[in-house]
């Protein structure tokens, strides 16, 4: 099979650190905290039977992380060029390598950053910071793929990066495996970054992929970055899926997309039943401490949906152009 990179730790999501270190519950990793979702929950039979925002133009194409470990970049990145599209009329190639080359990672969430790993929580944060925002892929283009983090460019005089095109004021996120939130967020607000077990997809071709998170070991460990584009329903077999964007080139998978098996929890006798246990959460480089400087160790956790799709989902909130 051909030797695929991901790039991302989930524990720097507030569950782990939670469990880890209750002290940090309350925090998280970043310089504020999430905001609070920009929608409101309603049942998910109210909402659209499918949504794929490709179909309104605001997703660009997609692309190749390399041998990068830099999946947390290029989601992040999709997220944010969508949502910016969405909310200014106006779609951009945002760089990951601003991302990759830029963005510290003093905890060491997720790995030490750069081709080593960081998480989309961090990346949302630092473009909102005053003096970031994100360049075009043509300004800073991508240069990691062999694997070299690269060196940030020097701000401006006015403490911005030259030619900085869009920002966000911060980010939100979704309690941890809510199926009715994810639902909600995709078919209300855009694309939304989501961390999921891809070990198990490097043969995938094509169709809706299911998985086993009984089994435990690769298939409930969350490894990758990846986008949350939509949801539907095969055509041929009437089954539910996610609608996901990689980061493996156009010619992986369904034209670098993948779909996921979507199961709502609520039509199942027993809920936990579409949930598993990742026992390995410090797998790699992750937080190795919280901002007291404290070593969060080990615990393992509940994850639900193929892949582990519904554990950590994040979004940018007030996408503006610069």
């Amino acid at each position: 099979a051909e030797e695929v990179h991901f790039g991302y730790d989930k524990s720097a999501h507030e569950t782990y650190l939670a469990a880890a270190y209750p002290i940090a519950s309350s925090r998280r990793l970043t310089s504020k905290p999430p905001a609070d979702l920009p929608f409101a929950i309603d049942d998910v039979s109210t909402l659209p039977r499918s949504v794929d925002w490709r179909r309104e133009g605001v997703v660009t194409s997609v692309k190749d992380q390399g041998m990068c470990g830099s999946c947390w970049a290029f989601a992040s990145a999709a997220v944010l060029e969508s949502h910016v599209a969405i909310r200014t009329g106006t779609l951009y190639d945002l760089s990951p390598q601003e991302l990759v080359s830029c963005v510290s990672n003093p905890h060491k969430c997720g790995g030490t950053g750069g081709c080593a790993g960081s998480t989309a929580e961090i990346a949302f944060d630092y473009v909102s910071k005053r003096g970031h925002g994100m360049l075009e892929e043509y300004q800073m283009g991508y240069t990691s793929y062999h694997g070299e983090d690269g060196k940030c460019p020097k701000k401006g005089p006015n403490g911005r990066f030259p030619g900085a095109v869009a920002t966000i004021d911060g980010y939100s996120v979704c309690p941890t495996n809510d199926y009715a939130c994810l639902m909600n967020a995709v078919a209300k607000v855009g694309p939304v970054g989501v961390a999921v077990a891809a070990s198990t997809w490097a043969m995938y071709e094509g169709g809706v992929l299911t998985s086993d998170l009984s089994v435990g070991g690769s298939a409930t460990d969350l490894n990758h970055a990846v986008v949350l584009v939509g949801y539907g329903v095969d055509d041929e077999t009437q089954t539910p899926y996610w609608l996901v964007r990689n980061s493996w080139k156009p010619t992986w998978g369904e034209g670098g997309y993948i779909r996921l098996k979507r199961v709502d929890p609520s039509t199942l006798d027993d809920p936990d039943g579409d949930c598993g246990t990742d026992t390995t959460p410090m797998d790699g480089m992750a937080c190795e401490t919280d901002k007291d400087g404290n070593k969060l160790p080990p615990t393992p956790v509940k994850i639900c949906g193929t892949s582990g799709v519904l554990f950590d989902a994040v979004m940018p909130v007030g996408g503006r152009l610069l």
